[in-house]
């Protein structure tokens, strides 16, 4: 098997032993699933190229450094990952990383060995104690990154477990004011239950238009990757695709600029060959009209000369009679 698409199967682990007798095995896609860990095991699937696991929950994929610098295409985004490690020597040529809890340190680090031009993805907004670097979402760490988040989710769940036993949880309340404020809170979901399918209906027209320009967007990417005989990877995000396409073009017109270029040299020079073969050609006529003068001359004095001659025998013979 060459591809491998196991996306949206709600899987909770996955063994990658399951993988490591495909000797054939270049693209697999683990995407919107609900993996919490990925370990790919000491041992790299030689011949993988493609892994794509958006969209699901892993937090720890350090232990995975050495499958990563052997891929082309690496897609993390959507996920709780804190650190990641890759080579200088890595072959990535298309990287996600958005949606992701990142230590800034980390961050720092891993765009020292990876270009900023391959991370086809960006954060847009963060949350509070989070600042934006790279164009992605990061958390100063004090301490160790995953430490620094073990203890702020266990101050986060000891402030959750207070406010609870302050609002009395744990103690007897009045059924029927709890029943009331459960019917006033259910009328109010209600209320804005219908509010949103009412949003729905006036969005779907919309959606559908968008939805359909997207497609024809993909369409037309499809056409001209085939137009330039470009491989599409149905695995590789549209925006990638497209980028592979921009750089097709761009080369393309590389060349032929380079080729313009190069005629209009050739057609330079050969201007020059003309203006010189025309001023030859001119220099030439001007020869040839200046013997044909100097012919003309020396063909007219010979009948003259021969003239003066005959006239000057008949005085002699006139003389002597």
């Amino acid at each position: 098997m060459v591809d491998v698409n196991l996306s949206y199967n709600k899987l909770l682990t996955i063994k990658f032993t399951d993988f490591t007798d495909m000797h054939r095995l270049e693209r697999l896609n683990l995407s919107n699933n609900q993996l919490l860990e990925l370990n790919l095991g000491p041992s790299t699937i030689q011949t993988l190229l493609i892994l794509d696991v958006r969209h699901n929950h892993l937090l720890f994929v350090v232990n995975n450094r050495k499958q990563f610098d052997t891929l082309e295409e690496l897609y993390l985004d959507h996920n709780s990952i804190v650190t990641l490690k890759l080579s200088t020597n890595n072959t990535l040529q298309s990287l996600t990383l958005s949606n992701n809890d990142w230590d800034c340190k980390n961050l720092e680090k891993l765009f020292q060995n990876v270009s900023r031009s391959l991370v086809g993805d960006s954060d847009q907004s963060c949350k509070q104690g989070y600042q934006l670097e790279h164009d992605l979402c990061c958390k100063v760490s004090t301490k160790k990154p995953y430490l620094d988040r073990l203890i702020q989710y266990n101050i986060e769940t000891n402030v959750g477990n207070k406010h609870q036993r302050a609002e009395g949880r744990c103690s007897s309340y009045d059924t029927i004011t709890r029943h009331q404020y459960l019917d006033s809170f259910v009328i109010e979901r209600e209320a804005e239950t219908n509010q949103l399918r009412n949003d729905i209906v006036q969005i779907d027209p919309n959606k559908s238009q968008i939805d359909q320009m997207l497609n024809d967007l993909r369409s037309e990417i499809d056409h001209y990757l085939r137009r330039y005989r470009e491989t599409n990877d149905g695995l590789m995000h549209p925006k990638a695709n497209l980028r592979k396409l921009f750089k097709h073009l761009k080369s393309r017109r590389t060349f032929k600029e380079q080729e313009t270029q190069s005629r209009i040299l050739d057609a330079q020079r050969k201007m020059q060959d003309v203006e010189t073969m025309t001023q030859a050609n001119a220099d030439l006529q001007i020869e040839l009209e200046t013997k044909k003068l100097t012919t003309f001359l020396l063909t007219n004095d010979n009948p003259v000369s021969d003239v003066e001659d005959e006239n000057d025998d008949d005085g002699d013979c006139e003389a002597k009679s």
